[in-house]
């Protein structure tokens, strides 16, 4: 025990000093103190010179960066962690000291088992110390740090306000004049930080500066944790500047990062950060006051970032693409060719970085395509663009929610659809390209589907690995819906008991996706739950063409798929700009106010005539659908699935309503909607399941006549009297629900196969928080999230007959296709009829009881095969009631409808 104390010692002089000398003595005499040991000593005895040797190799790779020295360290605590009984006073600091150090090696190698490892320990400790253990405070730490890693990494935004919960309790917990005071301040700034860069809360943001300044006044000069202090606050001054743009606190921001490099050694681990903060910085006051000198040092500072990295360190993405912004900035203001060459190549570098974090890959490989294309060089753009379409869904793991999986996705909302553009001017296989496109649009719905999508056919080759796949994906699917929303009912502790369910949710969600990968090494199930097959794609098509767009900068087509294979049509006409001006003029007429959108409603008649000429006629005269049917003849089938800005125009629509004989889609076949492909396929599957072994139908009328602080819809009270009416002499029996709350509604909808929604309906910025309005709405509106965390196994069809059921606002999100049909069609129904922006009342009853009497006729109960030609007939009709007399075409009164799913 004596070499032990000694060792102590030179800890304690090394925690105030920095010295490596300091720290190397101390190892060196823990090192002798555990040749020493003898059978006679205890195991306790062994593990606290364990857990010290261990906190030794931790504190040398803080120094060095030495991978090595980090084994080490982790696997000197995981033996006392061993060595130790749960009862034993320091247990819960041994157990988190070992979590610290897993959370590090995660931070150096990017392995997500050691973070979640790292959490669940810490939780573990957390749950099981009492509110008054001395050290709860050291624990926290350690447990709110890996959950702001963890955020930053994946984006879950339980972990972020968990861990400003656990700062916020450390720092009560904390004696003012603490030594590790400043630590805990500059951790609460820093997720304040975060949170402020996820909401835009300047709340957030000026209190993570305070912090911050506390955090860097109470810490001596020369101490260890000085650098972090200064690099957390000049980056939250950064941040500020950006929001405010003051100048002032831009130079306070490249001050403070200066002095912050300052207090770093050479050798430090996270100096790159640090260059790379202060690059950032420079790069801010260039773009702000144009100086070569700032650029030139950027460009300096980038590559010593490169330099003082471990080849292999996750980091190493981020830096590439920062120098490569940098260089890129150079060659815009010099023309400098070797600029250019040399941004492209770290950005191909960045975006090639096998252990990054996808985020940061995606990042470099946007910027690079754009050079790139800028510059037609597209073989290349091509290649960075097909990677970085495999990284997206890398980007929602199951583990998300929707809301942070969304906020993911969204800065990349064009890479896609430029990955297949330049796939097919390379001429690649249609079905190839049909393939990347599939892979990278509806990304959050793909995860969903292969949940819930038909596995017979594994089950009927290997029985047992379908019977754990059903296993595992019934218990994620059975969680979803608490997980989604965040609230545990009737439960003392919901912190800890939601802790615990995600924590449970991610061991399910990896078992999953280690079983899924297992299963996709089996012979023949190579694509299982991928999507169609080109054989799969032609049986889709049986029942009329699929046609799927792809609208980008480079080049705009549609894939037209029949039951005679893949064939490509070139649209030179439907550009990106055209279709975001006739975008923006819909949301005007459908969203705005005043002259703006009474001038926008003028215009929707010539938007569908572009629509038109623009691509629709072309793809209609390839089909050979160039007239309307004759009578008798059966009408041909078109599904349309969209691209970006074109989902929320009603291509359904397009054409000349007011020429004779009229030209228009309405007059030569019956339209559906689809958001994927492969969303075509799971309807086709769910109504197959749902006509094979489907009890007794039953159908429901969710009805609001009246909602709380919404104009009352006068028409729904008759609109539910004529459907009852209509269903009285079918074998199916339609109920209704008046004025439900949202919970009643939830736990209805499974037992029905039909369900009709008569209510109001709110289309949100954030799609996932679109929402019916049931009685309780004000605090508990009935969400997509709620819908899609729903799985009726014997649906069949929905009708929402509210406002916007169909519409999405947030632009970014739109190949997503995140709205309430798309979730009510999630939830199991594979035919749905939804709105795309608000309806008169009347026509809504009208448009109900014409369908429902379509779909009723000649049968004994309802003929859902028949939901989209009786819509079509039913809107056809409408118009044809609105366009009499002086006014020839009034689109926005009856193009609102549309069918979905099969």
């Amino acid at each position: 025990m004596y070499l032990n104390d000694i060792a102590t010692t030179f800890f304690e002089r090394f925690e105030g000093t920095g010295s490596m000398d300091d720290l190397l003595h101390a190892i060196t005499f823990e090192e002798k103190a555990l040749e020493f040991m003898t059978p006679s000593n205890s195991p306790d005895t062994r593990a606290m010179i364990l857990i010290n040797l261990g906190n030794g190799w931790h504190a040398r790779f803080e120094m060095t960066g030495s991978v090595d020295d980090l084994n080490r360290a982790i696997e000197t605590k995981k033996e006392a962690v061993q060595l130790t009984s749960v009862d034993h006073p320091r247990w819960a600091t041994i157990l988190s000291n070992w979590g610290n150090a897993l959370q590090t090696r995660f931070e150096t190698t990017g392995s997500m088992d050691d973070l979640d490892l790292a959490i669940d320990t810490n939780e573990e400790v957390v749950s099981s110390t009492p509110p008054d253990y001395p050290d709860r405070a050291g624990i926290l730490i350690h447990l709110g740090n890996a959950l702001q890693i963890r955020f930053e990494r994946t984006g879950s935004s339980y972990d972020l306000n968990r861990a400003i919960e656990i700062t916020e309790e450390v720092i009560q917990l904390t004696p003012v004049d603490h030594p590790s005071g400043p630590g805990i301040l500059c951790n609460a700034g820093n997720v304040l930080q975060l949170r402020f860069e996820r909401t835009g809360s300047m709340d957030d943001l000026n209190l993570a500066i305070d912090r911050n300044q506390q955090a860097v006044q109470s810490t001596p000069p020369g101490h260890p944790g000085l650098g972090m202090c200064l690099t957390n606050l000049g980056n939250a001054f950064h941040l500020r500047f950006h929001r405010t743009g003051s100048l002032d606190d831009l130079d306070r921001a490249i001050k403070t990062q200066e002095q912050a490099i300052h207090s770093t050694s050479l050798h430090h681990h996270n100096r790159a950060v640090r260059l790379t903060n202060l690059g950032r910085a420079l790069r801010s006051r260039f773009e702000t006051i144009g100086s070569m000198a700032d650029l030139d040092r950027v460009i300096e500072i980038t590559d010593q970032a490169v330099q003082s990295t471990p080849v292999d360190h996750p980091f190493r993405a981020q830096i590439f693409c920062d120098s490569g912004n940098a260089l890129q900035l150079r060659f815009m203001r010099t023309g400098s060719m070797e600029d250019l060459e040399s941004s492209i190549a770290r950005y191909e570098q960045g975006a090639n970085f096998e252990t990054a974090e996808p985020s940061a890959r995606l990042k470099a490989a946007q910027n690079c395509a754009d050079l790139l294309i800028s510059h037609r060089m597209l073989k290349r753009a091509k290649g960075i663009l097909e990677t970085a379409v495999e990284l997206l869904p890398q980007l929602s793991p199951r583990v998300l929610k929707r809301t942070d999986a969304q906020f993911n996705i969204s800065p990349f909302a064009n890479i896609t659809a430029r990955a297949v553009s330049l796939s097919l001017e390379d001429m690649d296989d249609p079905w190839k390209s049909l393939q990347l496109l599939e892979l990278g649009r509806g990304i959050l719905a793909n995860l969903q589907l292969e949940v819930r999508s038909d596995i017979s056919v594994l089950g009927a080759k290997h029985p047992e690995l379908a019977r754990q796949f059903q296993e595992l994906r019934d218990q994620i699917d059975f969680t979803s819906g608490t997980f989604e929303s965040g609230v545990i009912e009737n439960q003392s502790d919901s912190t800890s008991n939601l802790s615990t369910l995600i924590s449970n949710r991610q061991r399910l969600v990896k078992q999953f996706d280690d079983l899924l990968a297992r299963i996709r090494c089996l012979d023949g199930f190579e694509n299982f739950l991928k999507g169609p097959s080109e054989t799969e794609l032609r049986s889709l098509a049986e029942g009329g063409a699929v046609v799927v767009f792809n609208v980008s900068d480079i080049r705009s087509d549609a894939f037209l798929i029949t039951i005679d294979g893949i064939r490509i049509v070139n649209l030179p006409l439907l550009t990106p700009d055209t279709i975001k001006s006739d975008a923006n003029l819909f949301v005007e007429a459908i969203y705005g106010q005043g002259a703006n959108r009474h001038n926008a409603r003028r215009q929707i008649d010539s938007v569908l005539k572009r629509l038109w000429d623009s691509g629709v006629n072309a793809i209609l005269s390839e089909l050979g659908f160039t007239e309307v049917p004759s009578c008798g003849q059966p009408w041909p089938r078109v599904w349309w699935v969209g691209s970006g800005l074109l989902n929320i125009l009603p291509i359904h629509a397009a054409g000349y309503h007011d020429s004779n004989p009229r030209q228009t889609v309405l007059d030569r076949v019956i339209s559906s909607y689809a958001y994927t492909v492969k969303s075509l396929s799971y309807a086709r599957e769910k109504a197959a399941k749902a006509a094979r072994g489907s009890p007794t139908d039953k159908a429901i009328i969710i009805a609001m006549p009246t909602t709380p602080e919404q104009e009352p819809l006068e028409f729904v009270e008759e609109e539910v009297r004529r459907l009852k009416s209509l269903f009285a002499d079918a074998s199916i029996v339609m109920e209704d629900m008046m004025n439900p709350t949202r919970q009643k509604a939830l736990s209805s909808l499974p037992q029905y196969s039909v369900v009709h929604f008569t209510c109001h309906g709110e289309s949100k910025e954030d799609p996932s928080m679109s929402c019916l309005l049931l009685d309780d709405w004000q605090h508990a509106p009935l969400t997509v999230a709620d819908l899609t965390s729903l799985n009726i196994e014997f649906a069949k069809f929905a009708f929402l007959s509210a406002c916007h059921s169909s519409a999405g606002r947030n632009f970014r999100l739109l190949d997503e296709s995140i709205n309430l049909s798309s979730a009510i069609q999630l939830a199991g129904f594979p035919s749905v009829v939804g709105t795309l922006w608000e309806v008169e009342e009347h026509i809504a009853s009208e448009v109900a009881e014409e369908v429902y009497a379509k779909m009723l006729q000649g049968v004994s109960g309802l003929n859902i095969e028949r939901s989209a030609e009786s819509l079509h007939e039913a809107v056809r009709a409408l118009r044809e009631r609105t366009s009499r007399g002086f006014v020839k075409t009034l689109p926005l009164r009856w193009a609102a409808y549309i069918h979905i799913g099969i």
